[in-house]
């Protein structure tokens, strides 16, 4: 007959098996990567790259809640972001009026949003220039801003390049800068440091020796309302000097007069305003 003092035994005996073989399996998985999912139906896996061929959408349906449907924060010296071999790394489309697309905040000497490409793309059929870091557009009306940069003291938009060019304004019909200010008496529209350059609104002309005016071509339209500004770029002996300034909207021309013949190849600087 078997000896039931046996049984407790053997009992113990195999949950003591049991719980060193898990033990072991433990161990062993330490280290271990594990399998990345990438079926589409799968949950999205923390700590690992996830692989789909669909999009993942992030919906928060809530009413009255100002809470975004997704934010990635990273506590460490490192920033997030999306890649996309093509197409958009990172889209934000905002359908309520007043709201935002995309929203970017930095606290400190951090930056907001960093805008990089390398190659030339597409959008909405027209073709964006190379090397864009950041675009812009807006749709809808001549309200719509493509690209809002603000501050209550220090900067709202900043262009710097070392050799190139650090902010550039491009206008089919319209004006490519526009600079306004709240005081018109006191306030600054624009302020420069260091030269500052006018291509067909600035240039030079010639009197030749013997001629009294000289017809100027600037390349942009005239009107009623441009101003004319010349003035010798010489110190000629006796009382000649710029007598005039006759603009032509027709031919879109205007012609420096002076008070008497030069009596030799004379340079005068003029300036188109308005």
């Amino acid at each position: 007959m078997a000896d039931d003092s046996m049984v407790p035994r053997t009992r113990r005996g195999l949950l003591a098996g049991a719980l060193g073989g898990l033990v072991a399996w433990a161990a062993s998985a330490v280290g271990r990567t594990v399998p990345v999912r990438a079926d589409n139906d799968n949950p999205v896996v923390l700590g690992q790259t996830n692989t789909e061929t669909k999009a993942t959408r992030i919906l928060n349906s809530g009413t009255g809640d100002v809470s975004s449907a997704f934010e990635a924060w990273d506590a460490g010296e490192t920033y997030g972001g999306g890649f996309a071999a093509g197409g958009s790394g990172v889209s934000g489309e905002n359908q309520n009026p007043g709201g935002l697309g995309v929203w970017a905040r930095s606290q400190g000497d951090g930056t907001g949003v960093l805008g990089w490409s390398q190659l030339v793309g597409t959008e909405f059929g027209i073709a964006i220039p190379m090397r864009t870091g950041v675009y812009g557009r807006a749709i809808q009306d001549s309200t719509s801003v493509g690209v809002l940069g603000e501050s209550n003291a220090g900067l709202g938009v900043r262009g710097q390049a070392t050799t190139g060019t650090g902010v550039r304004a491009i206008a089919t019909t319209g004006t490519a800068v526009y600079a306004t200010t709240a005081n018109a008496k006191s306030g600054t529209a624009l302020r420069t440091i260091g030269r500052v350059r006018f291509d067909n609104s600035v240039g030079l002309a010639t009197v030749l020796a013997g001629k009294s005016s000289v017809v100027v071509t600037p390349g942009i339209d005239l009107t009623s309302t441009s101003a004319v500004v010349a003035t010798l770029q010489a110190n000629p002996t006796g009382s000649i000097t710029v007598q005039g300034v006759t603009v032509s909207t027709t031919t879109n021309t205007f012609t420096i007069h002076l008070t008497t013949a030069a009596a030799s190849n004379l340079k005068i600087a003029w300036h188109v305003f308005g």
